[in-house]
Order: structure tokens, then C-alpha cells, then sequence
């Protein structure tokens, strides 16, 4: 009788302290992402509401959806498909195609977020996208033509010192290269 009193004494000494000791850890490989630096998007001429017409862009082209307004420039590329920058051409054309700028400022960061998140889904499926709306509105010139300003540093458009108001807001939402998990 007493050894049965001192095994389960034994047991529910084990299970309080069971209870009470932090879970174990489980060791899990941490997983590196590198961020694409680049998107091939497949330009095509767009409507008015930025659906595809099913006709490419080529050089020369100044029909919009291969630039930002008809006749307000030429398309930009010597190729269709075109391999871009992400963050200093995509998502700076992108970004103000998708909403308006004059939207505070933590409206624009998550619109930039969401903006890299799709196209990084895209791009690590292996799918090809367009500039369409069927995507995400790419047209080259939008961030240009937020301020009528061309940026001094072509290949860091925030980084230059002569961008106008709304240009400086929209870099300012997409300092930091934030994305969500999928």
C-alpha cells in the first residue's frame, strides 16, 4: 500500500513538473529568401481602363500601356518581353497605377507591400505577367509623369535629389522592402 502511494506520488510529481517546464524547442532550419531583383513582364497596348488589347508594344510604339499617355513618348524597350528592375522601375510604375497617391502615407506602404507580394508569387510560380490590369497595371513613364519630373539617378530614381512631392511620397512608402509569406 505504501509503495503504491509512493509510485503514484512519483507519477503526479513528474506530471506537475511536466506541466510546469517550458516546452521543448524544436529545432527548425531556418529558410533564406533572396528577394528577385528583376520581372519580365510581356507589354502590351491597353485600353483606357488598363485592360489588354492583345497587341504587343513595340519600339516606337506611343500608344498607351506601352507609355503612359498616346503620343507622350515612345515605348521605352528595344524587347517584348522586357527584363526590368523590381523595386527601381516595377514597383515605381506600378504602385500609383494601382492607387491613388493622395492616400496617407501607411495606405501606400501596404499597397507597395502588396504590390511586391503578388509579383514575387508570380515570379517564384514561374508565370509569366503582363502590364494589364489582368496583373498589376505596369506602364512605363507613371512615375515620370506623378511630377513631370525625370529623375537624375536613372538607376535609383528615389535616391535623386530633384524628385517632385508625390514622387517623394510614393519612394518614401517603398524604403523599407517589406513583403508577406504566401
Amino acid at each position: 500500500m505504501r509503495t503504491q502511494r509512493l509510485a503514484r506520488l512519483v507519477v503526479m510529481t513528474a506530471l506537475l513538473a511536466a506541466a510546469q517546464a517550458p516546452p521543448a524547442v524544436m529545432p527548425v532550419q531556418a529558410q533564406t529568401f533572396t528577394p528577385p531583383q528583376q520581372i519580365v513582364v510581356r507589354m502590351f497596348r491597353l485600353t483606357a481602363n488598363g485592360g489588354n488589347t492583345g497587341e504587343l508594344c513595340a519600339p516606337g510604339d506611343s500608344t498607351f500601356g506601352c507609355v503612359v499617355a498616346t503620343g507622350r513618348g515612345v515605348y521605352p524597350y528595344a524587347t517584348n518581353p522586357i527584363t526590368i528592375p523590381m523595386e527601381s522601375e516595377y514597383l515605381l510604375n506600378v504602385v500609383p497605377q494601382e492607387m491613388p497617391l493622395s492616400f496617407e502615407p501607411i495606405a501606400l506602404q501596404a499597397q507597395v507591400v502588396a504590390a511586391r507580394t503578388y509579383a514575387y508569387y508570380h515570379i517564384n510560380r514561374g508565370s509569366s505577367i503582363n502590364n494589364s490590369i489582368q496583373f498589376q497595371a505596369f506602364i512605363p513613364g507613371k512615375f515620370i509623369a506623378l511630377s513631370n519630373i525625370t529623375p537624375t539617378n536613372t538607376l535609383d530614381p528615389c535616391a535623386s535629389a530633384n524628385l517632385g512631392v508625390t514622387q517623394r511620397k510614393l519612394c518614401g512608402a517603398m524604403d523599407v522592402p517589406r513583403y508577406l509569406a504566401y
